[in-house]
């Protein structure tokens, strides 16, 4: 029978094999692996403390479907340092998923394309910011905002980063809690359409 292997379920096979009864030998060859730096900016300058992950794309999925297959097949991460960059290893040329969350603020991602070693991308994450108080005031109270608009049914969470902020399959979603006066804040946010909740704390 035919078998295609795979690494990381990424690209095309690595070999098709046609495996015969008894045992079965085969040599296998890794493709090259590349190193991107990705720069990450704000709204006042290089980014530090940025999450920044990479999930493989084929040539069909899309950016939800690479969402939701984020379950199965692990994601590639780092942090960006103190200039706003984060290098990124072990990883083959191709299409993928770039999410970059900030540790305060909303999930920025894009689709990009790995075709050489040292290749840079740059991200802006630079938003609008949504700040609000719980009347009566109350602390603690968790505070969650989450994307509303066409293809952003579903509630399957994919991720959650350090910040509170999660991936949903077709939608993203951020949380914060209250203060002692009542208030939150979201930051890095993008212009659209959005659901607001709260719960707990008494």
């Amino acid at each position: 029978r035919l078998q295609q292997m795979e690494h990381w379920g990424n690209g095309p096979p690595l070999a098709d094999l046609d495996l015969a009864p008894g045992m079965n030998r085969h040599s296998l060859t890794l493709p090259a692996e590349v190193t991107i730096v990705v720069f990450v900016r704000g709204a006042d300058g290089p980014l530090a403390g940025a999450s920044v992950s990479l999930l493989p794309l084929d040539d069909e999925s899309t950016a939800a479907e690479a969402s939701f297959r984020a379950i199965r097949f692990p994601r590639t991460r780092g942090n960006t340092a103190a200039d706003g960059t984060a290098a990124i290893e072990g990883l083959r040329t191709g299409r993928y998923l770039l999410q970059v969350s900030p540790s305060d603020g909303w999930p920025t991602q894009q689709e990009v394309v790995i075709d050489r070693d040292q290749q840079r991308f740059e991200v802006d994450v630079a938003g609008l910011t949504l700040a609000g108080r719980i009347e009566p005031p109350r602390k603690g109270v968790t505070v969650t905002l989450r994307e509303h608009g066409p293809g952003s049914g579903g509630g399957l969470v994919t991720g959650i980063g350090p910040s509170g902020s999660a991936h949903h399959f077709g939608a993203q979603t951020a949380r914060a809690r209250t203060d002692d006066e009542g208030r939150f804040e979201f930051d890095y946010l993008v212009p659209g359409d959005y659901e607001l909740h709260a719960h707990g704390a008494g």
